[in-house]
């Protein structure tokens, strides 16, 4: 994605214009555990999950198809994609996300923060199915900042 600020030149016409600059979708699932990789968390509202034994189930038929405005030639759309955020580990016990994830506690409190949701990260581990997380991975939200 390119970005600009061209929209500042259109400012007093009032209508602003954005070009979009397209190129090869060369995205591909991740073959190894990255230190990025394991630093990124995912949001996952915990009305949509379940606890079995040290296992968080994640809702299994939560595709990324099922997506609204999304183009129809979009990689990956027949993979589980059951979060509503994601964020990045910025301190051993502090995380970033955007704002309209989770901006006051009663927010925060509504996800479950949970790492090792990849294709990579589910082969290291040797875990069976991608929806499920073991409990060590999973973390809630004890405060909120900013």
């Amino acid at each position: 994605l390119a970005a600009s600020q061209d929209f500042l030149d259109a400012a007093d016409t009032g209508a602003p214009t954005f070009d979009m600059i397209w190129d090869a979708d060369d995205r591909h699932n991740p073959a190894n555990v990255t230190a990025p990789l394991a630093a990124t968390v995912m949001l996952v509202r915990k009305l949509s999950t379940a606890i079995r034994g040290d296992m968080l189930v994640l809702r299994p038929n939560t595709l990324l198809q099922g997506r609204p405005n999304l183009c129809g030639d979009v990689q990956f759309q027949d993979e589980p994609a059951p979060g509503s955020c994601s964020g990045v580990l910025v301190a051993q016990d502090m995380i970033a996300t955007a704002a309209h994830c989770a901006n006051d506690m009663r927010r925060a409190a509504a996800y479950f923060f949970v790492f090792g949701f990849s294709t990579a990260e589910q082969e290291a581990q040797g875990r069976e199915a991608l929806n499920e997380v073991p409990l060590r991975d999973v973390y809630e939200a004890k405060e909120v900042f900013g």
